[in-house]
């Protein structure tokens, strides 16, 4: 009797590393157990599943992947991507405060960036190289960063970008204290619309309208203790996701007075 889909998943999930393996071959028992360093008693028992779920036959060359075997591979390979992507992202938002994003349809096929121990500044770098392929970029974040202030001086001195960002009174202080002169670089542009919120900004928010006419929302979430990562994603719910917050946000934060600022 032909295995249900039910039993073909958990085969197909216990036996993962050696579908794997004869994807890209055909091989013996003896074989398989070299090379994959397993005892032979578990071979045994996993080409039977194997077998059974018809995922594998055998040939003169040694077992190998049946075109049912390599297509539910395959599947399976993008299911586990999706279960990834998705735990990554909820372990992301789960750094937020609580009642921070109370819809996940937004995160839906998303991808996630996150530091790595040989790359910490990961997120960043990537957040640099969406922010260069934009034309127009609206947002708002609760830090500043070196890499944040140098893309946007870049793309709006040399009049490639326009930009709308909502900043703290800490985040606009230090831009006029430790940033003066790239600030007011962007200020004077004219190129750069700036306002003043008086609410916390729980996370980091650019939504980027690209020349391509694809549009991208990406989130960036800080803590106390640094830069957890950013999300991006680029479906149409995502990004109206990200436009909404924004104007939640902008509608009562207050227009900047570029004098009072840039001195």
């Amino acid at each position: 009797m032909p295995c249900s889909t039910d039993e073909v998943l958990t085969t197909v999930s216990c036996r993962a590393s050696l579908l794997d393996y004869l994807s890209d071959t055909s091989a013996e028992k003896p074989r398989i157990v070299s090379e994959l360093e397993m005892p032979r008693s578990t071979v045994d028992y996993a080409i039977r599943d194997l077998l059974s779920a018809r995922l594998v036959k055998r040939s003169a060359d040694g077992y190998h992947l049946t075109t049912f075997g390599e297509l539910t591979r395959q599947a399976y390979e993008r299911y586990r991507s999706t279960v990834d992507d998705t735990r990554a992202t909820i372990e992301l938002l789960d750094e937020l405060p609580a009642g921070t994003v109370d819809d996940s349809a937004p995160f839906r096929d998303a991808a996630v960036v996150t530091p790595d121990p040989s790359a910490p500044d990961r997120p960043f770098r990537r957040f640099v190289g969406l922010v260069r392929e934009a034309s127009h970029v609206v947002g708002f974040t609760p830090v500043v960063v070196q890499q944040y202030v140098d893309v946007f001086h870049e793309r709006l001195t040399d009049g490639t970008m326009t930009a709308e960002l909502v900043l703290s009174p800490d985040v606009l202080e230090r831009l006029a204290s430790n940033y003066a002169e790239q600030f007011g670089e962007m200020l004077h542009t004219g190129r750069l619309d700036v306002r003043e919120t008086d609410r916390t900004l729980p996370f980091g928010l650019a939504v980027c309208d690209c020349d391509t006419d694809e549009q991208r929302v990406v989130l960036v979430v800080h803590t106390s203790h640094g830069c957890c990562g950013l999300i991006e994603n680029t479906t149409e719910r995502s990004v109206e996701w990200g436009r909404e917050q924004y104007r939640q946000y902008r509608e009562p934060a207050t227009a900047l007075a570029t004098a009072a600022t840039v001195r």
